[in-house]
């Protein structure tokens, strides 16, 4: 992975706090929504700004005030307003991204925001990806790009017990994946949804708002966040998480 994430300020900042936030049925102990990451395509500059530290540095720039560059991030701001109970006047921005964590798939520069990535750039997104998810732990993965979701490494959740892609299945949600990742030793998930590309000609807020707000709710229903396996080795059900463990 080479850019850093955004991680806003409210956001669990600390692993302990994203641990503890595994116990309370996926709706964090701190938080009144799960955590949340939004995953966009790519950065557009020049060569000199593809350095570690550029992803937060637009944040700062474009999605933390109004700007130039802020039409995507206000879009995807606007959408969160209801959800996060933020009323959009004043610095509702700073107010929507400091709960939440940003960051995008291919790990370059591109030169222009009409240029695809090349495959070169695209694998290495994909060796990023569960890198990205380590650091943020979220509960829900949203990602901006239907070109960048379908450039996503497969599924690899464990399909054993009460799991969480079966209850997935079973309430018809499209565009809908989990992925699993070691953390702190445990088998942890991550749900991840898509939708359209704020700016594109395709995207229509209610579908979008109405997707995470379905996936939210759909974090009552599922169990526990990380993976246990029992006395033989065998993997069992996803359970919460038991911090008197550690």
């Amino acid at each position: 992975m080479f850019f850093k994430p955004w991680i806003g300020e409210h956001y669990a900042n600390s692993q302990k706090d994203r641990l503890q936030s595994f116990e309370d049925d996926a709706t964090g102990a701190l938080f009144q929504t799960p955590l949340i990451h939004l995953m966009g395509e790519s950065h557009y500059g020049e060569p000199h700004e593809n350095e570690p530290g550029n992803t937060i540095r637009i944040m700062r720039e474009c999605a933390l005030q109004q700007s130039s560059c802020s039409g995507f991030f206000t879009k995807l701001a606007n959408l969160f307003t209801g959800i996060l109970n933020v009323e959009k006047s004043g610095d509702y921005r700073q107010a929507i991204w400091g709960r939440l964590a940003f960051s995008n798939f291919v790990q370059e520069v591109l030169p222009k925001s009409r240029k695809a990535p090349t495959q070169e750039q695209w694998d290495k997104g994909r060796i990023a990806f569960l890198k990205q998810l380590e650091i943020t732990t979220p509960a829900l993965l949203i990602v901006t790009s239907y070109r960048a979701w379908n450039e996503l490494p497969p599924e690899n959740c464990v399909n054993t017990g009460p799991v969480p892609a079966r209850i997935a299945a079973e309430a018809d949600m499209s565009d809908s994946r989990f992925y699993t990742y070691h953390l702190n030793g445990r088998l942890v998930w991550t749900h991840a949804i898509c939708i359209a590309h704020p700016s594109g000609r395709g995207f229509k807020s209610g579908i979008s708002k109405g997707k995470i707000q379905n996936a939210l709710a759909l974090q009552n229903e599922l169990p526990g966040r990380f993976f246990q396996f029992d006395d033989d080795g065998e993997l069992a059900a996803p359970q919460k998480w038991n911090s008197s463990q550690d």
